[in-house]
């Protein structure tokens, strides 16, 4: 099973006041899977890693033990750029947070115990003597933010530094000395008084720079223009002096030992550097890995690679560099994905994996498929059937083969295939140049090549392909490079265009659902409605619209719409009722991170697909659909025969209330048992004389555009032969004695209720002995 989320960065839902209004709709996400290894940090006996948008805590005792993992953050809506740490403290430069302070005191549940949010985004952090250094290495102002986090509860911008450069490519600090490297040159400033920095002077102004590390009296930077790293001796900060050159990929990432002795260069592997004298670096050994982001002390390097493994070499010999112990976790890098009723596929390369999902939020891993050479272009699901475009080929998997899933058919496609719909008789394949084909599938191990169709003949092949399918009975909506289509294959021999939507901005991201099409548009930055009722003509109903709108991604299922909304400011997914779709109404906000690849709704969940781009390895995130709100159910009831019994539900923005006993629908008025019910349609139900044949258990079904909800239900008791239950709770407890004693003496016309469990009108010894002799008792 795959491993459970550790502690919630922040709410995953987002009620925003901008745009329409909207109910009173709950998204939970339940489970955040996969995610490659990224950035990493190290101090004293803490190892914190970064898989996708996941932080780790790893109990690290030293040398080549095996570290032990403690526990996570994981931060959804939001996106760790890189993490800084001190003892059992982690900071992380996130895209919307800004600093988050993670305390790993214990390191079994680490918390954020604080965040500080920036105008520009930082991606690159530092750390030394109580005080963080961030800045933001693209875009933006490039101001290097100096915070004291001596209180990590409460950290404090004490300066802002303008190092006045088109970009940062890194920044470390060294004894109260901070380094950047520029497109100007390593900028070099005294920070030994946080509040106030001071610039020292620039190391080869002019020279752009990349990564960079220093490490006792060496400094060595990536030349961005020139593939060579520089070398240089920083004893004097005030006058670093280069020493020499050494050849490397101007993209390297580099890393350079506390001592300033040994260099590690990673390309294609990772490079051992002899740099213990300056002016004549030696190259020595290699690890046969590269990687993202990596930390070196001593003769160790820790490091990150993004195939999702943390690992450390022991570079004692740094001839023979030893590997100490790999940490690899599952890193899934989807590039497709498709949900079933239980069950998930998802694309990773050359591999297929499957999982079972009828447990939410508990996704197991079943065996996969690996087509070693070739690559998973697009994958979707019918049933028990997965359709996979793997190069030029439609290949038909069934998940319920005996042993797990097995290729049972393949068919050879006109073109390389591009995107793939399926149904339970028929595949449609999206190709190179417009095409599109359709197959008859209906017996899986024959899949048959029936006709097909050319949308766009006159655009080149890479400028018509086929983007996205979505199927409606015998009609598709097909968006390509170039335009997008309705397309009926009511004879599948010869499919034709019945519709061209002649887009402004395509390619569009569609979604079908119940005679609804949904087209993004980009244009207009809204994404349009038209009914599909009357094909091939479709029409225009609504638009889903706000101020700012960005659609890149959508999903549609039992009338909501998903749309993943990715603009410049912030990213969310948008959760919108389109029962009218003349009038689309946004029923929830969910923040996530940026880059979405892929959503597909299964049943109650919706998956969402990280993207692989700008903000690769964020995984798969699995989110409920749009519900309720808190839900405040009712109590259980213990009443006397003839007694009165009230049940009460809390909960908000709810459209309608239908009280229920042992699952049969209430109606108010006389029962036959001579009781009355009294609000059967409303949050609260009473029933009046109530008689021993009302006893059961009473829910309430309840609801509103977010869905359908039966929160637990309330049990009635009516209490019969109950000796001594003075207060009909059918409990003979220290309150029927309470009530025995403080009438106590009554000489006549006393009640069962005030003590007289003899029913011989008074309250005396008797009735006392009567009540110990059941005292502690239970009765029905």
């Amino acid at each position: 099973m795959l491993r459970a989320t550790g502690t919630i960065l922040c709410m995953t839902l987002a009620m925003l006041t901008a745009g329409p209004a909207f109910g009173q709709c709950d998204v939970d996400l339940l489970e955040h899977y996969g995610g490659a290894a990224a950035r990493v940090a190290r101090s004293a006996d803490r190892t914190y890693a970064v898989f996708g948008d996941e932080l780790f805590v790893y109990d690290t005792p030293g040398g080549a033990s095996v570290p032990l993992e403690l526990g996570s953050v994981l931060a959804p809506g939001d996106h760790f750029w890189a993490v800084a740490a001190s003892g059992d403290y982690a900071y992380v430069a996130a895209r919307n947070s800004g600093l988050i302070v993670v305390d790993a005191t214990s390191g079994s549940s680490p918390f954020v115990a604080a965040t500080m949010p920036f105008v520009d985004a930082p991606n690159l952090i530092a750390y030394e003597n109580d005080h963080v250094f961030l800045c933001e290495d693209i875009g933006g102002s490039h101001d290097v933010f100096i915070v004291d986090v001596s209180n990590p509860a409460v950290p404090a911008l004490v300066a802002t530094y303008a190092p006045a450069a088109a970009y940062v490519g890194q920044l470390q600090v060294q004894d109260g000395t901070l380094y950047l490297s520029t497109h100007s040159g390593v900028q070099i400033v005294d920070v030994s008084t946080p509040a106030a920095p001071s610039w020292i002077t620039t190391y080869f102004f002019g020279i752009p720079f990349l990564d960079m590390d220093v490490g006792g009296d060496t400094l060595v930077a990536v030349r961005r223009d020139f593939p060579v790293i520089d070398v240089a001796d920083i004893s004097n900060p005030a006058a670093p002096t280069a020493q020499s050159l050494i050849g490397a990929g101007s993209l390297s990432s580099i890393a350079l030992n506390n001592a300033g002795g040994l260099l590690f260069v990673s390309e294609s592997g990772t490079d051992i550097w002899d740099v213990s004298t300056p002016t004549a670096p030696t190259l020595r050994g290699d690890i046969p890995v590269s990687m993202v982001d990596q930390q070196a002390a001593n003769t160790r390097i820790l490091m990150a690679g993004s195939s999702g493994w943390l690992e450390q070499w022991n570079a004692a010999d740094p001839n023979n560099p030893v590997r100490d112990w790999l940490v690899t976790r599952e890193p899934i890098r989807p590039s497709d994905l498709a949900a079933g009723s239980d069950r998930l596929v998802v694309t990773e390369a050359d591999r297929l994996r499957v999982y079972d999902t009828s447990q939410p939020g508990a996704a197991v891993e079943l065996p996969g498929l690996t087509y070693v050479g070739d690559f998973l272009q697009d994958v979707d699901l019918a049933g028990d059937i997965v359709c996979l475009l793997v190069d030029d080929e439609l290949v038909l998997i069934d998940l319920d083969a005996p042993g797990g899933a097995a290729e049972v058919g393949s068919a050879v496609t006109l073109e390389l295939g591009t995107a793939v719909a399926c149904s339970a008789d028929y595949a449609l394949v999206g190709q190179l140049g417009s095409l599109v084909e359709v197959f008859d599938i209906s017996d899986p191990t024959q899949p048959t090549s029936l006709g097909s169709v050319d949308l766009d003949p006159v655009s080149p092949p890479n400028t018509g392909s086929v983007r996205y399918i979505a199927l409606l009975g015998n009609h598709a909506c097909v968006s390509t490079f170039g335009d997008t289509y309705i397309v009926s294959f009511t004879n599948p021999a010869a499919p034709q265009i019945e519709h061209e939507f002649n887009v402004v901005d395509p390619p569009v991201e569609i979604a079908v659902q119940e005679g609804v099409l949904c087209l993004s548009n980009h244009d207009l930055l809204q994404v349009d409605l038209y009914d599909l009722s009357s094909p091939p003509i479709p029409m225009l109903v609504g638009s889903y619209d706000e101020t700012i709108l960005t659609p890149t991604a959508l999903a549609a299922d039992d009338d909501v719409l998903a749309i993943f909304d990715d603009s410049q400011q912030f990213s969310e997914i948008i959760f919108v009722d389109i029962s009218d779709p003349a009038a689309p109404t946004a029923l929830a906000r969910v923040d996530a991170n940026p880059d979405c690849a892929r959503l597909d709704f299964s049943g109650d969940r919706l998956w969402r697909l990280g993207g692989a781009t700008i903000y690769p390895n964020t995984g798969v995130w699995e989110l409920t659909r749009p519900g309720f709100d808190a839900i405040a159910p009712a109590d259980d009831v213990a009443v006397c025969p003839g007694g009165n019994a009230t049940f009460s539900i809390s909960a908000t923005g709810i459209s309608s209330y239908q009280w229920r006993r042992d699952g049969v629908p209430l109606t108010n008025g006389l029962t036959g048992n001579g009781s009355l019910i009294v609000g059967a349609f409303s949050d609260t139900l009473q029933i009046f004389s109530t008689d021993p044949a009302d006893q059961g258990d009473y829910d309430c079904v309840l609801d509103n555009a977010c869905g359908t909800a039966i929160p637990p239900a309330a049990r009635l008791i009516v209490c019969q032969g109950c000796v001594a239950d003075t207060n009909c709770d059918c409990r003979i407890d220290l309150s029927d004695l309470a009530t025995l004693l403080a009438n106590f003496g009554l000489p006549s016309g006393a009640t069962v209720a005030q003590g007289d469990t003899d029913g011989d009108g008074d309250v005396d010894l008797a009735d006392l002995a009567t009540l110990l002799a059941v005292y502690g008792t239970q009765c029905s």
